[in-house]
């Protein structure tokens, strides 16, 4: 305590300007000597009317606040200092406060409200002023379109940024922003282009000397390696990152590095072993540090990995730590957005506790008129006691209505899940509404069977049927994801096979899929985030007994006289894809007695059995071919049975759609 007052008494020797240089030198070192030094400039500046004192003050006690994660005081601060910006009339101090706050929105999650500040920003300043300050807030409106996931404009703002910042040759910041352009085109699958902005990125971050910007692009540029199977690349890339990263004792980032390291070797067959060990060890880093995002990517390569080597118990423990380290991730998500609901909604309580602070300081300020200079200091000086004091009590008031909101926090959650899984349930009723009944399709299909098993309540897999003129259109589809994102695709995916069938008048299911293709990719675009989702699909027009199909990766199989006849889709799905070609149409003549099954991937896929193995093509065809003799109810009633059996204990890892029908 000593040692702080005799710094304060050093410091209130010194002028405004050096008080606020000695804060920020001391921001990251020694906070609690510059948020000392802020609030006594603070005082100075609020006793002189200073406004654009008053804003700056609360900037830097803003960077305290955030920089230690206490994202209440912080929020708090950055909107007084935009209320004091205003008053001042000063442009660079009405920037950096509209910027802040659009940061501490994006911070937050709340994109729509990050982007309302960043744009009066942009439109404040036209970049003819302050060329500097305009690329950071680019900069800062393309980070809010990368978290909202909207990649094309994440690019336009951050290309926006490094066209005004490159005027100005400052390596850092155009290092960041290369980065930035280079990792959202990876996204968008663009590599070349990735790998072009990266390697300028590199470039600059080695002339900056930026540790953080340089081990940025080069992990991101590794990547790209792995991708394009430039193994050697990807090495010695990701050997530097190692090499940087030990330097500065870089706990996450040592980790991936040795993984992928390990991992690559593991690929070539060099030290299986050796590698495997050194991938677990690193995964056990990993949880000991809980950086749930980092295990979330080691548990899926593992499992990858197990499952390349027929591994599959190791594979499915290592599946199944992943979708539950997924979960974790998605209830401490829930959980900090209602904390940051909480923390938003406090802002204006804050504001006006501070407010009253001041008016304190002021009545404190007026009494120092008629006292010497020696009574100022010591004014002043009590005044930033009685602060530390004041604040110290509103910390501890925080603390424990914190420690209340933490005790009815489990309930709170409950009932939010409670009213999603309600909410779930009845998307699952409005998902059944796009679906065929089936007593409709035993009306057109006597001797048929429908297996529609969803992993969750509400499918990305479906099941269609159509009557248009002399045709009778069926089809099973697997659409991206599974859950509620699969739920939301299969339903663009079904009205777009309903249009086009009722609304365009095509037979042939090559034409149709095309068409369905152009609907989905239209319908996608509406939007301003990009979305590369869509389906598998097997398609089928039947007249009397001529038989159309085409697919999308998902065959048709005929058994006739216990013989299967396979006809294999296009390796194309319905959707976005760079290699898009014609889709293929196959006539058959059916013959009496024909058995036709169309399926998802999610039967064969499933893990189980007394192995743990992936059941796989082959046994699924065994499994029908067995049960042949039985008719088509009680075929699908035995496959259903089967599937079962083999899940046993195991997890069901995907959406279940299997469609039989006999002629």
């Amino acid at each position: 305590m000593f040692l702080a007052l005799s710094s304060i008494l050093r410091a209130e020797s010194l002028s405004q300007d050096s008080i606020l240089n000695l804060a920020a030198q001391n921001l990251y070192s020694d906070a609690s000597y510059a948020d000392s030094l802020c609030r006594l400039y603070l005082a100075r500046a609020d006793y002189s009317s200073d406004f654009s004192g008053i804003a700056k003050a609360h900037k830097f006690l803003g960077a305290i606040a955030w920089n230690h994660d206490d994202l209440k005081t912080a929020l708090t601060h950055f909107t007084y200092e935009n209320e004091y910006a205003l008053k001042s009339e000063n442009e660079a101090e009405i920037l950096s406060s509209v910027n802040n706050l659009g940061l501490m929105y994006i911070e937050l999650g709340s994109f729509n409200l990050a982007l309302d500040y960043l744009f009066q920003a942009h439109n404040y300043n036209d970049g003819r002023r302050n060329r500097g300050v305009h690329s950071s807030i680019c900069n800062n409106i393309g980070l809010a379109y990368e978290r909202m996931g909207n990649e094309a404009q994440a690019i336009k703002y951050y290309e926006k940024s490094f066209a005004l910042i490159d005027s100005l040759k400052e390596p850092q910041a155009m290092a960041i922003t290369l980065n930035n352009v280079g990792w959202q085109h990876f996204q968008l699958g663009n590599l070349d282009k990735a790998e072009r902005f990266l390697n300028e990125s590199i470039q600059y971050g080695k002339k900056s000397k930026s540790d953080y910007a340089l081990k940025l692009a080069l992990s991101n540029l590794a990547s790209i390696y792995e991708m394009t199977e430039r193994t050697e690349d990807a090495r010695l890339t990701w050997e530097e990152v190692l090499e940087r990263s030990l330097a500065v004792g870089d706990i996450e980032m040592i980790t991936r590095s040795e993984f992928t390291l390990a991992k690559l070797d593991y690929s070539k067959g060099i030290n299986k072993n050796q590698n495997l060990n050194l991938m677990l060890s690193s995964l056990d880093k990993m949880d000991s540090i809980n950086n749930y995002m980092g295990i979330k990517d080691l548990t899926l390569m593992l499992a990858e990995i197990y499952e390349g080597e027929n591994n599959y118990g190791k594979a499915n423990d290592y599946y199944k730590w992943h979708w539950e380290i997924r979960d974790s991730i998605y209830n401490i998500e829930q959980s900090r957005i209602l904390t940051e609901m909480e923390i938003i909604n406090d802002v204006d309580r804050k504001k006006k506790e501070i407010e009253n602070l001041l008016q304190k300081s002021e009545k404190q300020g007026e009494q120092l008129d008629s006292a010497t200079n020696f009574n100022k200091i010591l004014i002043i000086i009590a005044i930033c006691i009685l602060f530390f004091f004041i604040f110290s009590y509103i910390n501890y008031k925080q603390k424990k209505k914190a420690n209340r909101i933490l005790a009815g926090k489990n309930e709170i959650i409950q009932k939010r899940n409670q009213e999603v899984a309600d909410s779930i349930t009845y998307a699952k009723r409005i998902q059944s509404a796009i679906l065929p009944p089936v007593s409709s399709f035993k009306k057109e299909f006597e001797n048929s069977f429908i297996l529609y098993q969803p992993k969750d309540i509400v499918s990305g897999d479906f099941y269609w049927m159509a009557r248009e003129g002399d045709y009778t259109f069926i089809s099973v589809a697997d659409c991206t994801g599974h859950g509620v994102p699969g739920a939301m695709v299969s339903v663009i995916c079904s009205n777009a096979l309903e249009k086009v069938v009722h609304e365009f008048g095509l037979t042939d299911p090559a034409e149709i899929l095309e068409r369905v293709r152009e609907v989905v990719i239209e319908r996608f675009k509406k939007g301003d985030a990009s979305v590369k989702d869509g389906m598998d699909i097997a398609f089928c027009a039947i007249s009397d007994n001529k038989l159309m199909y085409a697919g999308a990766h998902n065959p048709l199989w005929i058994y006739r006289d216990n013989d299967l006849m396979e006809i294999k889709a296009d390796k194309q799905p319905i959707g976005n894809f760079d290699r898009a070609t014609h889709f293929t149409s196959h006539e058959v003549e059916l013959k009496k007695g024909d058995r036709l099954y169309l399926f998802s991937d999610g039967f064969s896929d499933q893990f189980g059995g007394p192995d743990g193995k992936k059941m796989k093509i082959k046994r699924f065809k065994q499994l029908i071919a067995e049960t042949l003799s039985a008719n088509m109810e009680e075929q699908g009633q035995e496959l259903l049975k089967a599937f079962t059996h083999w899940k046993g204990d195991f997890d069901q890892l995907d959406d279940v759609c299997v469609m039989g029908v006999k002629f």
